[in-house]
């Protein structure tokens, strides 16, 4: 069974962090991050209730950034989907999530942005799946403990069964340098190649492929490269 851990990046409100304990106890999740959060008070404890364990031993970090190469996987959450910022596509509902990491092993973070903004589309690039919890359009906005609660209710029942990998986040920066490079050596639209990347990455990701498939699709990236090797130069 996956190693999952819930960040929370910068939560504004100490209350806020409580509830959030309160609803992986709820789920059966013990392992809280907080990225530069506030005081943890009494307010904060309150919310928790019987979820103390959770708020006490929850660890601190003071950037996202700061602990991200430690896991395999990085799943973003965000209320803002479409658009223009490429950043925020593909992404999946929760229950595709269980379906993406059942029966996988490894080290899962799923990451919560600010109460007010969210993740940072910086923030969002680091992330290897993107989660939106569908809602009405009406007041899509939720409670960020109603919707870690919503995402730990879909994984509460995960298999425990499994021994396929999750690549590791090397492995997933190698194939992204890998699908940048042939991208440059077939003059693809300098402005789309980071897009595109970054979109081919995430459909591989969503897709659930494992270490395994990962070497596979970096083998046919090394007989392309192979092959325009091989062509003419068109200035000879």
């Amino acid at each position: 069974m996956p190693q999952i851990k819930v960040v929370l990046v910068e939560p504004i409100y100490s209350g806020n962090v409580g509830s959030v304990a309160r609803v992986m106890k709820n789920f059966g999740f013990g392992d809280l991050i907080l990225i530069n959060p506030p005081t943890i008070d009494i307010e904060a404890k309150k919310m928790a209730a019987r979820a103390q364990d959770v708020l006490n031993n929850a660890l601190i970090y003071d950037h996202l950034e700061d602990l991200l190469d430690e896991f395999n996987y990085v799943i973003g959450t965000t209320r803002i989907v479409g658009g223009k910022s490429y950043v925020r596509e593909p992404f999946i509902i929760p229950k595709r999530l269980k379906e993406l990491i059942e029966g996988k092993k490894g080290a899962i973070l799923i990451v919560f942005g600010r109460e007010d903004n969210g993740l940072t589309n910086d923030e969002l690039k680091r992330c290897d799946v993107i989660v939106n919890i569908p809602s009405s359009p009406d007041y899509p906005t939720l409670n960020i403990s109603q919707s870690v609660g919503i995402i730990l209710y879909e994984l509460f029942d995960l298999d425990n069964e499994g021994d396929t990998e999750i690549p590791s986040r090397e492995e997933m920066a190698h194939l992204d340098e890998h699908i940048l490079r042939v991208l440059n050596e077939i003059e693809f639209p300098r402005s789309n190649r980071e897009k595109t990347a970054l979109m081919l990455k995430r459909i591989l990701e969503a897709s659930g492929a494992g270490r395994k498939e990962i070497r596979s699709i970096r083998g046919i990236l090394s007989a392309v490269e192979k092959k325009i090797s091989e062509l003419p130069h068109p200035y000879g």
